[in-house]
Parts: structure tokens; sequence; C-alpha cells
């Protein structure tokens, strides 16, 4: 049973650059930080201040994205489906 509690995805923990991260989300580098500044993608400081993106955080951030997307796409079938036919 603990076994389950046990992240064993090594690449998980795998940080990121923000030209790296935007590349996995189809953003710039400028977008990636835009989404750490607002709180929507948690990012590590170096000493130096250069942020890294941990993968599983990117790869959530994207699985979210590609839902929210499939949603959208979803509504504009329906509404484009339900003027079509009320015409």
């Amino acid at each position: 049973m603990a076994a389950n509690l046990i992240d064993t995805d090594p690449g998980a923990d795998m940080l990121l650059t923000p030209c790296d991260a935007g590349r996995i989300l189809g953003l710039t580098p400028e977008a990636v930080r835009a989404l750490n500044n607002k709180g929507r993608l948690p990012a590590l400081k170096t000493v130096s201040g250069r942020r890294l993106f941990r993968r599983a955080d990117v790869d959530r951030l994207a699985a979210e994205r590609a839902e929210a997307a499939a949603m959208r796409a979803q509504h504009a079938v329906a509404v484009s489906d339900a003027a079509a036919s009320s015409s």
C-alpha cells in the first residue's frame, strides 16, 4: 500500500526551462513566465533568479489546457448544431 504513495515517475521531478515548458504547452517562454506570475504554473527560482518548472506541473497544466480546449470545441459544435436546427 505504501508503494502507491510514492511517486515512481522519475521524470516528474525533472526541471524545465521556460523554453522547454513552452514547447510542451505550445506557448512562448514569455507566456510561460506570465502563467507563473499569475500563479497558474509554480516555479522554482535559482539563486540567479532563473525560473525552473517541474515536469509534473507542466504536464498537469498541459492536460488542463487540453481538456479546456476539448470542452470549448464541444460547446462550439453544440451551439452550431442548435443554430442550424433553429433556422
